[in-house]
């Protein structure tokens, strides 16, 4: 029976993790509205605006007078439309395998133009080829992965619940000191969860530096940063949470035990029964 709490302990704690991962992750990454406050709140369209003229330029014969037009062109209000137009729809995409988001940069032809511009020649073809958004190679297993965490990610709260209902039938008088150590490998599991959380934008950004997206490095580092900020907060407020947990399963143990202990000694003794007068014969 005890290799049977052990595994339920370890099913538990599991189950704990992921519903707290999967609850963060729908708060954040899985919402367009939090990610378009969250691109406001870091003013990632004023980064992308100083950024992306240099990166569409650099294809260009004139790099210097290119980056000069599409300065004119690229505003944090562009940039902002954009954003605003893209992110909801890579929600769906992701979430609903919908149509895949494509970022329409024809419009910046006629903002040239409006500006005193010409369009260069070079330019032109990159600016009527609508750009889409998604993860490149990593698309397919990114938007499975997405859409199975959507379809079963009330499995792991449901499986928490079932656990505990299961651990308190069958540990008996160890129950609680079970479900302590449940929630205590919980807390730790998470705290790491929030350092992974804390660290990819350092990894996404030593990927962006080396490559020709480099000009948008820092604005993209900053985003993903604001995020995993967030990200890395909440999870380390549910891995308090869960310690919290720790202490009170073990509390309560500690009184039944100590109630257990004592309330015997203190018994009072079972009175003999009465017993009946033998009547003697005079």
């Amino acid at each position: 029976m005890r290799w049977l709490i052990r595994l339920l302990a370890w099913l538990l704690g599991l189950a704990l993790v992921a519903t707290a991962g999967l609850w963060v992750l729908g708060q954040t990454i899985g919402s367009s509205v939090y990610l378009d406050a969250k691109a406001r709140q870091a003013h990632v369209a004023d980064a992308v605006a100083a950024g992306l003229p240099g990166l569409l330029a650099a294809s260009t014969e004139t790099p210097s007078d290119t980056k000069v037009i599409l300065q004119e062109a690229i505003t944090p209000v562009f940039v902002q439309d954009q954003l605003d137009a893209v992110l909801p729809q890579l929600e769906q995409y992701y979430q609903t395998n919908g149509i895949a988001p494509k970022l329409d940069l024809s419009s910046l032809q006629d903002r040239i133009t409006a500006a005193g511009y010409e369009v260069p020649e070079e330019l032109a073809p990159t600016l009527q080829r609508p750009i889409p958004v998604t993860a490149g190679r990593l698309d397919g297993p990114l938007k499975a992965t997405v859409q199975t965490l959507q379809q079963w990610g009330w499995v792991a709260p449901v499986a928490a619940v079932v656990l505990i209902g299961v651990i308190l039938t069958l540990a008996r008088t160890r129950r609680w000191i079970v479900l302590a150590g449940a929630a205590f490998s919980a807390a730790l599991e998470t705290a790491l969860l929030a350092g992974t959380a804390h660290l990819l934008p350092s990894f996404v950004f030593s990927t962006l530096d080396t490559s020709a997206a480099k000009p948008l490095a820092v604005p993209v580092r900053d985003y993903l940063a604001a995020i995993a900020s967030d990200q890395t907060r909440w999870l380390l407020m549910i891995a308090a949470g869960l310690a919290g947990a720790t202490l009170v399963c073990l509390a309560i143990h500690g009184l039944l035990h100590v109630r257990h202990r004592f309330g015997r000694k203190t018994e009072p003794p079972v009175p003999p029964a009465p017993t009946r007068p033998i009547s003697t014969l005079n």
